[in-house]
């Protein structure tokens, strides 16, 4: 019962706290963007500025007299009682007019932001919004529901296939190697000295900061759901289950007062944990270890041997094929987890921070493929994201969770990796 009040007390705040949240993205946002956008409306903003300048300058400027006219000078008398000439005192810009010069620029700037020529800022704006789970109200701030249709339609994917083939994987034994074809083959396979179950190291491209885990036996992977009402921190998860690694799972949906409900096909031990009825993209693991992508019912995807699964899309790499996207696909700029696997059966688990957190924007699903493909996975799939991103060590965090509410979200599941033999 007290847990209960805590918990009433603290969701009491929670329209305040998404109000402040959206404003904070929002802030966040427009300012990674507004660098890029001042490039091209440099050069208009000098020009119309300047010219505003030089009118300015005009304005209060001394009038030159005319050759035939006397000059007018202006005398006053000095302390010895002597007329002494002065030269006439030059305006000075109010501040109030300084003032309003300045946020006329700033209106300019923001306007031609959001409804100028440059459709990046608005393709941006409204697929990151709608690819957020609580904040797709932010697109029609900004845009009519016409002209977000239209976006959409510009920013589309086609998947690259919605069954994986499990005889793809060949479980390959690398040990004795010391000679790598690339510097991503070396980060896979070079393993950290005493570790043979795991290894983290970064990764950092223009915009985008995250976390690369590679799985050496994935079949000591597992899924954790939780019987809390309100959810579990991954944070007390890991340590608690006496577990190496996790990371957030698949879809689940929460209530006004957070209430974790499962509302998507959820396997666990071998067994049906949620079923809907319905054909959904079932992301799971066999149970030596394949991952396995399927479009199913919960019961088919038993049935093919999913040992444990949960529902997320969109599939980006299937047997090799690479999802097809045009723009960003449709799912914007957020911080991601996937899970991916090499035809040598090594998992990698990607964790990709966003919002300005790590001073990250987040990565697009383009961008998540092209990771994967230089890893070498012929199998891969994105996770749940956005607030809920988490990678934990132990009992620590690795990444930069940017959930408004307590930086690491409460979760209804996660993706565990036990130490190997246990």
């Amino acid at each position: 019962m007290k847990e209960f009040f805590v918990k009433f007390a603290t969701s009491s705040k929670a329209f305040l706290k998404k109000v402040f949240a959206a404003l904070k993205i929002a802030a966040i946002k427009i300012g990674n963007v507004l660098i890029s956008v001042l490039k091209w409306i440099y050069k208009a903003v000098k020009k119309f500025f300047g010219a505003i300048v030089s009118g300015i300058k005009k304005l209060f400027a001394k009038k030159p007299k005319k050759e035939t006219e006397p000059q007018k000078l202006s005398f006053m008398l000095n302390d010895d009682d002597d007329f002494e000439m002065v030269s006439p005192k030059k305006k000075k810009l109010k501040p109030y007019s300084i003032i309003l010069i300045i946020i006329d620029i700033c209106a300019v700037i923001c306007f031609c932001t959001v409804y100028g020529p440059y459709y990046g800022f608005r393709d941006w704006f409204v697929t990151t919004a709608l690819g957020t789970g609580k904040h797709k109200y932010l697109a029609n701030i900004f845009y009519s529901d016409e002209y977000i249709d239209k976006v959409m339609d510009v920013n589309t994917l086609i998947s690259s296939g919605d069954l994986s083939d499990n005889s793809l994987i060949e479980f390959v034994d690398y040990s004795g190697v010391t000679v790598y074809e690339n510097i991503y083959e070396e980060q896979v396979l070079k393993k950290d000295e005493g570790n043979d179950d795991y290894k983290i190291f970064t990764i950092q491209e223009k915009g985008y900061f995250g976390y690369i885990t590679v799985i050496y036996h994935p079949e000591n992977l597992d899924l954790y759901i939780s019987k809390a009402r309100y959810g579990e921190l991954a944070s007390d998860i890991v340590p608690k289950q006496k577990a190496l690694i996790g990371v957030n799972g698949g879809m689940y949906y929460w209530d006004d007062i957070g209430v974790k409900y499962p509302n998507s096909n959820m396997i666990q031990n071998g067994k049906i944990y949620y079923n809907t009825g319905r054909k959904q993209e079932m992301i799971g693991m066999s149970k030596d270890g394949v991952l396995m992508l399927m479009t199913a019912t919960a019961k088919e995807a038993v049935d093919a041997g999913m040992y444990w699964g949960v529902y997320f899309r969109p599939f980006l790499i299937v047997n090799g094929e690479p999802t097809k996207f045009s723009g960003n696909g449709g799912y914007g700029y957020q911080p991601r987890t996937a899970i991916g696997q090499r035809k040598d059966g090594i998992v990698i688990l990607l964790t990709i921070d966003g919002r300005g957190s790590n001073g990250s924007r987040g990565a697009t699903m383009p961008e998540l493929v092209e990771i994967f493909q230089k890893y070498g996975c012929i199998n891969a799939a994105n996770l749940d994201g956005g607030g809920s991103t988490v990678l934990v060590e132990g009992s620590k965090i690795i990444n930069d969770p940017c959930s408004y509410e307590t930086g690491e979200r409460l979760l209804l599941d996660a993706i565990l990796l036990y130490p190997n033999g246990e």
